[in-house]
């Protein structure tokens, strides 16, 4: 049928909002929908102004929407239980093969609906769907592509995202807040997901100061109990340390996944009870952003400074910035404040530890470890010699014209361009493949090249090497095949792998030892003790 059920509890003075977000229903253009209106508790105004209909601002003239009129809308009054309660009720008049559970003061973009039948269409294994949305008057929450490990150190998936309802595991009715957390926490265990990179709804924001009250309100001041409730409901491990990242939130996850610790990338401001807290990257065009994840408010508008390990770990051209954007006067402000709070540095390699040293800050040479480490021979070279190149449309430093130019001065060899979701195509030798997980480049490459503006110890071509393979690149780190920025000068190195391709085994043995999952815990362990 790909009929859509919409479940909206409303409660106290929330009915104000079910004008507009009818309208945003009616002009959807997938109409195959039902919306399921739940009072929880009898609320006369409510009742009457549903009865009555809603007058809308449009454009200098007033809209009348009767939302009785519209067959596809009933609503049911209920005894007073809270949400869950009301949601569960609605979820059981039902009809819809998929549910939505709807807010009063959410509002669903034009074609959201159709997208989302399209999406459940094309991904039959899929149970359900989320993506990012907006706040009123600014803002936007940023989902990331499926982790159980940061879905289990915080929630990213609103309750308003569709899921099938043959998965619907039904609210749980004793939960004051958190609902959302504890659901997706419950049907991810069987069911699997997708994230769409796309905003969906836009809705009323929710805040921890004294007038927004509600769920909201109450979380926040609750925030550490009520997230042990449900830790300890779902089995979840307590950590002392978590791990943070701005810009590269994959890289938290696997860190975090190695370590044990927890990732609470969109909850660090709350209060919590952490030791250690671990930040991947500083960049510093937002050191006002990064400094406040260490910091978090106990009470309403008290910011409290963290007491335990502070450690940033500089991984990238967070340094270059840091070297090339900061003024004089800048940077001796925020020397004082890393020395002042007791900041631990920590630098991937002796190339960005150097570096860091020449603009004053000293630092303990870390290697970050991949998640995932290949094995010598673990798969066999490719037929077809063919080199790997990342490219990334975040930032010219990759310089993907210049590769360009030598993969079309080598018409014999194929050339696999990934990392740029978008980019899906061939251009005679070259193909761009979008972004795959690495083990897929992996296996369809002889070598990797790597030219770079700038660069920190980087995980794919370590993986490259671990797997045995030939890593061609412009920084000498340890295996590395170093040429200039100069197209004769990488094509004559590529030229000499292709004609006596094999695997070496010498720096897969040495990259596979330096980058052990234990070896880096006990470093983090000496460091942090």
């Amino acid at each position: 049928m790909n009929k859509f059920s919409f479940i909206t509890p409303v409660y106290g003075e929330s009915y104000k909002s079910l004008g507009a977000c009818y309208e945003a229903l009616k002009e959807q253009n997938h109409q195959k929908w039902e919306w399921i209106i739940v009072l929880d508790g009898a609320n006369e105004k409510a009742e009457k102004a549903i009865l009555k209909g809603f007058d809308l601002e449009r454009g200098g003239k007033k809209v009348h929407y009767e939302l009785l009129s519209d067959k596809r809308v009933n609503y049911y009054i209920t005894e007073h239980g809270g949400a869950p309660k009301a949601r569960n009720f609605g979820a059981s008049k039902a009809t819809g093969d998929f549910l939505s559970f709807l807010d009063p003061d959410t509002f669903l973009f034009n074609g959201t609906i159709k997208d989302w039948l399209e999406r459940f269409t094309d991904y039959p294994e899929m149970d359900f769907i989320y993506g990012n949305f907006e706040y009123i008057g600014g803002g936007m929450v940023l989902a990331i592509d499926f982790s159980r490990t940061l879905l289990e150190s915080n929630n990213y998936i609103s309750g308003t995202f569709p899921m099938r309802r043959k998965v619907f595991p039904g609210w749980d009715e004793s939960l004051k807040a958190l609902q959302d957390w504890d659901l997706w926490l419950t049907i991810t265990k069987k069911s699997k997901g997708m994230y769409i990179n796309k905003s969906y709804f836009i809705t009323e924001p929710a805040g921890r100061d004294s007038k927004s009250g509600g769920i909201s309100q109450y979380s926040y001041y609750h925030w550490k109990d009520l997230r042990d409730k449900i830790r300890n409901k779902h089995g979840i491990k307590k950590s002392d340390i978590a791990i943070v990242s701005l810009g590269a939130p994959f890289h938290a996850i696997s860190t975090a996944k190695i370590l044990g610790a927890e990732c609470p990338i969109q909850s660090i401001d709350k209060p919590h009870s952490y030791k250690t807290i671990y930040l991947l990257g500083f960049y510093p065009a937002s050191t006002k952003i990064h400094m406040s994840i260490f910091y978090h408010y106990a009470v309403l508008d008290q910011k409290h400074e963290f007491k335990g390990n502070k450690i940033i770990h500089w991984i990238g051209s967070d340094i270059m910035d840091l070297r090339n954007l900061v003024s004089f006067n800048a940077m001796k402000s925020l020397k004082n404040a890393f020395n002042k709070l007791g900041f631990i540095h920590l630098t991937e390699c002796k190339a960005t530890h150097d570096e860091l040293a020449e603009v004053g800050i000293e630092s303990k040479i870390v290697p970050l470890p991949p998640e995932r480490l290949f094995q010598y021979e673990e798969y066999p070279l490719p037929k077809k010699f063919t080199v790997a190149n990342y490219v990334n449309k975040g930032r010219d430093i990759y310089y993907e014209n210049f590769m360009t130019d030598v993969a079309k001065s080598m018409p014999d060899v194929r050339f696999v361009f990934y990392g740029d979701k978008d980019k899906f195509y061939k251009d005679g030798n070259i193909e761009y493949v979008g972004w795959q997980p690495i083990e897929e480049i992996v296996k369809r490459s002889s070598c990797l090249t790597r030219i770079m503006l700038h660069d920190g110890l980087p995980l794919a071509p370590l993986q490259f090497l671990t797997a045995g393979r030939r890593v061609v690149g412009n920084y000498d780190f340890k295996g590395f095949d170093v040429v200039r920025i100069d197209k004769k000068s990488v094509i004559h190195k590529l030229r000499e792998i292709q004609s006596s391709p094999k695997l070496d085994k010498k720096y897969s043995d040495y990259w596979l030892k330096e980058l052990d999952h234990n070896l880096f815990k006990r470093r983090i362990k000496r460091i942090i003790k």
